[in-house]
């Protein structure tokens, strides 16, 4: 088998793959067992936490870094003057 047969064959092979798992994701969810919806409720469930507190975070660390920021302002005024 000439390495050119040997692509076409493996490319087959994964486009058949592809599309049955493409068939598998359009079944219902029936097939699924509940511990599998359970953890997939609880990734999202983490996903969105570990957003919101990634924005808390950045949100009081810019206001920290204003605080900070005009702090050295009024300490160069003062001294300015």
């Amino acid at each position: 088998m000439t390495a050119a047969n040997k692509g076409a064959a493996s490319r087959a092979q994964a486009e058949k793959t592809f599309e049955k798992l493409q068939g598998r994701a359009a079944e219902p969810d029936v097939a699924t067992p509940e511990y599998e919806k359970d953890a997939d409720a609880a990734r999202a469930k983490m996903a969105k936490l570990k957003a919101l507190r990634e924005a808390r975070e950045a949100a009081e660390t810019a206001q920290r870094s204003a605080i900070r920021d005009k702090a050295r302002r009024t300490a160069r005024t003062r001294e300015q003057a």
